[in-house]
């Protein structure tokens, strides 16, 4: 009987290491663990698909529909695709006290911003911890620095900052600088304390 068991665990460990491709080694949880905790650690906004992208192997950044579950509906709409394509909208920004350029093309920047309707949207997603494809001086924005600049192409919006109210001109506005999501946060606090009586 002994040996009949013997002979049954010979056969079955057999049969699973001619299974396994012998040119891949056999990767144990704590090594899969410290693949995810790096590759976590080197985007450490990521995307909430759990994901981080990398346009080097071929990824097209992050699409509509994942906007849309950022949001909590099914279903993406066409603020939705402008946003994939803002946030997607490679470049880097380069800043000199309050003035900044960005090398790339702004048109998916002005489009969000000139859509009606979006002003909502781009409230809420100035707290997303998510990452844009834009950069400053080499690290990924949060997409809240993306939103801001969508909110100061908003034609309502220019013409309210600027006209002067009692305290002068409103100063709002991100620093594109790579601010933290609590620098972006306050920035969503201001934004909403602006715009709360002004009809959008």
């Amino acid at each position: 009987m002994k040996r009949c068991i013997d002979l049954l665990v010979l056969i079955c460990v057999s049969t699973a290491c001619s299974n396994v491709d012998r040119h891949q080694p056999a990767l144990d949880d704590s090594v899969e663990l410290s693949r995810a905790a790096t590759a976590s650690s080197s985007d450490p906004g990521g995307f909430r698909s759990g994901a981080a992208r990398d346009s080097s192997a071929g990824e097209k950044g992050v699409t509509s529909a994942e906007i849309a579950t950022w949001r909590s509906s099914s279903i993406p709409d066409r603020v939705d695709s402008l946003m994939a394509a803002a946030f997607n909208t490679e470049g880097a920004f380069t800043s000199d006290s309050e003035m900044y350029e960005f090398s790339g093309s702004e048109k998916a920047i002005n489009d969000l911003g000139n859509s009606p309707n979006a002003v909502p949207r781009l409230l809420d997603c100035l707290g997303w911890d998510q990452r844009a494809a834009a950069t400053y001086q080499g690290a990924r924005l949060l997409v809240g620095v993306i939103c801001d600049q969508a909110l100061m192409r908003n034609p309502k919006i220019k013409k309210l900052l600027t006209t002067p109210g009692p305290g002068g001109y409103p100063k709002i506005g991100l620093d594109v600088r790579n601010p933290s999501i609590g620098e972006v946060r306050a920035g969503q606090l201001a934004w909403r304390s602006l715009l709360q009586n002004t009809a959008m």
